[in-house]
């Protein structure tokens, strides 16, 4: 099993483009399209559990945000499966000691993924991506400022599927300085520091659609 010492929030960039990733935009805004009818209410369903345990956090979301879950919880996994180890605390603790409260428990694909999908999980490594979603920011809508979690437990992934120019990611930096840069939709990946404020503010008059990986790893970084 693969060892590396993972590095603190205040050692990775806030945000930064992930340059060796890069994924064709039509294929995600067709996969996208596949799945819009679905169910999109993950946050109170699929996740209902993890969002009632961690409901500080989600308070910070709009009314009208919504998820649709690509990965759900997998009764089988434990944390000795894990293909990277991080040289912290996260090897060995479950989150809150509850594995509905870790995200890495959150890593069985559902069945009817559009192909694609599995095409972008599987670019990052095996048993790398757990908690994966579609998220949609309707127009003229904010994410508040909040922090969701240590980077040496995991790091986080974002793909533009549709945006606008108005939308922006914000970020306070390690100097205490506030960040704030538009991610556009063309099949790049970003990677964002769980461990800072940050926030969303999408102002423009069309949704924002994201596809959010929760990872496994720091040495996709």
């Amino acid at each position: 099993m693969k060892t590396i010492t993972w590095k603190n929030k205040k050692e990775l960039p806030v945000f930064k483009k992930l340059e060796r990733f890069k994924f064709d935009i039509n294929k995600l805004v067709d996969s996208y399209n596949e799945i819009l009818s679905y169910d999109w209410d993950s946050i109170n369903n699929e996740y209902s559990k993890f969002t009632e345990i961690h409901k500080d956090t989600t308070k910070s979301f709009d009314k009208n945000y919504a998820q649709y879950a690509l990965t759900v919880f997998d009764e089988t996994f434990n944390l000795s499966k894990r293909k990277e180890k991080s040289g912290s605390m996260w090897d060995k603790i479950v989150a809150m000691k509850k594995p509905e409260a870790d995200e890495r428990f959150y890593r069985k694909r559902k069945d009817n993924l559009p192909s694609y999908l599995h095409h972008v999980l599987d670019s990052f490594g095996e048993g790398v991506v757990h908690k994966s979603r579609f998220a949609l920011l309707p127009a003229h809508a904010n994410i508040k400022p909040h922090i969701d979690h240590d980077t040496r437990y995991g790091v986080r992934v974002h793909i533009p599927i549709i945006t606008n120019d108005k939308s922006v990611y914000g970020a306070t930096d390690h100097d205490g300085k506030d960040k704030e840069e538009h991610f556009p939709a063309d099949g790049g990946a970003w990677f964002i520091n769980p461990g800072v404020r940050h926030w969303v503010r999408n102002e423009g008059d069309t949704d924002r659609i994201h596809l959010i990986l929760s990872c496994d790893s720091q040495a996709i970084l």
